[in-house]
């Protein structure tokens, strides 16, 4: 219940939106389409509740990680309540009883929703192209070939991060909208109020995070110590501390970016593969993007490297003492933090499911051997994809386990994790005992 009360909280806001205008209705101006306009205006304000709410959750604020179940699912509360946003705000423009009057307010409402469709669109295109491409594999080949190159663009993080910055301009120009056009929102100072305050407080919220954050944030700051390539695709990047070392829990994630002109100057994700008491910090990557590639391609030791963090509530001792641990590929990575951090007695019973595609995909083997070696009931199981076959519930039960008693930690593909939901469901088990993190901010 814990995590869904972030949720919880968005739609509060916009039922008091919702209550006050019940309990305050401006006086009946005698038109015909007073009712409409009520309704209208509603939706109206639901929306840019809706859109301050979306503001808040960009900043990123530790403080509301707890309300969501994590920064992972706070991105993703905030994804939802975009569309949702969207949603409302093209109701409120059926709604409305003149569509186009030619004023400058009017005018702004329509740039407003304008450009938030066209964000919208951008943010979801790779999601769409990426179920196309798996439900819709016939018609792929009919696309035109310059269409892919074109989808290619809104995949490239630095520019969806940069055009995501504009959704506080467009919140800007509908409170413009709000004020211009001749509303009835403004006949009743008590949802009037409570719309502007909430708006005033995301502008200010928007315009720290824009104009001051980089710089009264205090990021760490370290010096990468070492490169290690660990395979053809995979690198493993140490960094120690210049000064103040990094505070985090086994299992959480940072944000870094490099001092280096050969990488631009905005903060990647990836999980920390080290546990707390390291005196440095150490980062598993695997080459499967333009920035990761360019890590592997061109990251030195020396360079000067910031981050921020940690992030994440993804963690083992929040769970019963049966478990079973899942990791596919490099998914492995908050796996090695919770196992370099095992100290004295270990208080719960593990199995740790290990799969690659391909043997040479294997990372950090013997660590691993050695870490199962002091722990008895720490037992790894190493599947090749490629040897073993994919890797299902029933492989799982194999070892002895009984799910229906078990906590599951996952981290690995997302078709592999689908999988395994599917699986489960497939046995009439409940997915809520499978923990995972939605590794993706878009």
């Amino acid at each position: 219940m814990r995590k869904y009360a972030g949720k919880i909280l968005i739609l509060l806001f916009v039922v008091v939106n919702i209550v006050l205008w019940l309990s305050f209705l401006p006086p009946d101006n005698g038109r015909r389409d007073f009712t409409i306009k009520i309704v209208s205006e509603v939706l109206a304000s639901s929306a840019i509740i809706l859109m301050a709410c979306i503001l808040f959750l960009a900043t990123k604020a530790r403080v509301l990680e707890p309300l969501f179940g994590g920064l992972d699912r706070m991105y993703q509360a905030h994804r939802q309540t975009a569309v949702v946003a969207l949603i409302v705000v093209y109701a409120h423009t059926l709604t409305i009883p003149v569509l186009a009057d030619g004023s400058v307010g009017t005018t702004l409402g329509g740039i407003a929703l304008t450009g938030l469709i066209a964000l919208a669109v951008w943010a979801l295109l790779p999601r769409i192209i990426r179920a196309f491409t798996t439900y819709g594999q016939g018609l792929v080949a009919k696309i035109p070939p310059s269409y892919h190159l074109w989808a290619k663009i809104p995949a490239r993080y630095h520019l969806w991060r940069w055009f995501h910055r504009l959704i506080g301009l467009f919140f800007l120009v509908g409170i413009a909208h709000l004020l211009l056009v001749d509303s009835l929102i403004r006949r009743s100072p008590v949802v009037f109020g409570y719309v502007i305050a909430v708006s005033a407080a995301a502008i200010l919220v928007y315009g720290y995070k824009e104009l001051c954050y980089s710089v009264a944030q205090k990021k760490a700051a370290y010096i990468v110590q070492d490169i290690r390539k660990l395979s053809s695709s995979a690198l493993e990047v140490t960094l120690a501390p210049q000064q103040t070392k990094l505070s985090f829990r086994p299992g959480q994630f940072l944000f870094v970016y490099f001092d280096d002109e050969r990488f631009p100057k905005e903060p990647h994700p990836f999980t920390i593969s080290s546990a707390p008491h390291d005196n440095h910090l150490r980062l598993a990557v695997k080459a499967c993007g333009d920035f990761t590639h360019a890590m592997y391609a061109h990251l030195r030791a020396g360079a000067r490297a910031f981050v921020d963090g940690g992030y994440g509530m993804f963690d083992y001792r929040s769970g019963g003492k049966q478990q079973i641990w899942i990791a596919g590929g490099i998914g492995i990575t908050p796996f090695l933090s919770w196992m370099r951090s095992f100290r004295g007695t270990l208080e719960y019973d593990i199995d740790f499911f290990y799969n690659v595609r391909v043997p040479e995909d294997y990372l950090y083997v013997e660590e691993i051997q050695q870490i199962a070696a002091q722990y008895a009931n720490f037992r790894p199981h190493l599947s090749c994809t490629k040897q073993d076959g994919y890797l299902t519930l029933d492989n799982i039960m194999a070892s002895g386990k009984a799910l229906a008693e078990c906590d599951i930690y996952f981290c690995g593909p997302l078709p592999m994790r689908e999988t395994f939901q599917n699986q489960l469901r497939q046995k009439g088990l409940s997915t809520s005992r499978l923990h995972f993190e939605e590794f993706n901010f878009r």
